[in-house]
């Protein structure tokens, strides 16, 4: 046992980390206090730390790297949970890191992606199958906005969105009333320049969906029907916003 000289708790040798020159081999301060202090070091001098560590990592890499692969192959579990608090807890800057790098090796990465693809079919298939299924209102949301890029268009009509619109509609057709084969549709069509948002968006079956087309809701459907449907669609709006606020 030993009593660390900054906090004063008596603690287990193992929980000071070893040095040849103090007394016992051991250094006088316990881990957790080194680690605060260290950590507080850093903050106070952020640029003279990150240049340290450069130069460590140049004269060291080989020798870096291959000690964390060895670590990686004993301790697979561990280093999928690191990456997996490190994703939650910095989910926008790897983003912005992953776009930037794939902006600056674009071809590469193309590249790199056809040639898994031609071996891997398959493989890759499945994968996108299951994603489907798993998450079929996120690849709805998906395929609306890349129509809507086609055309100039700006959406931002999500997977939430498309929940409530679903719920808002209880899972059946505004026309016919139908629970078959649903889908989002713009009340005013995409191909006149009318983005999906929640004041032009109803639940549409696949039979009523293709008759209306790209027509505008007058010209295909009676003024009665029109009418009730959009007094319908005014109120989805209103409780949208209330769900948000």
């Amino acid at each position: 046992m030993k009593t660390c000289n900054l906090c004063g708790v008596l603690r287990p040798l193992s929980e000071f980390c070893r040095n040849r020159t103090s007394k016992g081999g051991r250094h006088t301060t316990c881990k957790r206090c080194a680690c605060a202090r260290a950590k507080q070091w850093r903050e106070k001098n952020l640029e003279r730390a990150k240049e340290t560590k450069r130069r460590w990592y140049a004269r060291n890499r080989g020798q870096y790297l291959k000690k964390t692969r060895q670590y990686a192959l004993d301790h697979p579990e561990q280093v999928k949970a690191t990456k997996l608090r490190y994703r939650d807890r910095n989910r926008v800057r790897e983003r912005v890191a992953n776009l930037r790098r794939y902006h600056e090796h674009k071809t590469e990465y193309d590249a790199r992606s056809r040639r898994f693809y031609a071996n891997n079919k398959s493989k890759v298939l499945g994968w996108q199958r299951r994603y489907r299924q798993a998450r079929p209102e996120v690849c709805r949301a998906a395929t609306q906005r890349r129509r809507a890029r086609k055309l100039s268009v700006r959406e931002v009509f999500t997977a939430a969105m498309d929940l409530f619109l679903r719920k808002n509609w209880k899972n059946k057709c505004a026309v016919c009333g139908k629970r078959t084969k649903l889908t989002v549709d713009h009340w005013l069509p995409l191909s006149k320049g009318h983005a999906l948002t929640m004041d032009n968006a109803v639940l549409l079956c696949g039979s009523c969906n293709s008759s209306k087309g790209a027509k505008l809701p007058e010209d295909r459907y009676k003024p009665k029907l029109v009418a009730r449907i959009e007094k319908r669609i005014m109120l989805q709006i209103q409780q949208w916003e209330l769900q948000e606020c």
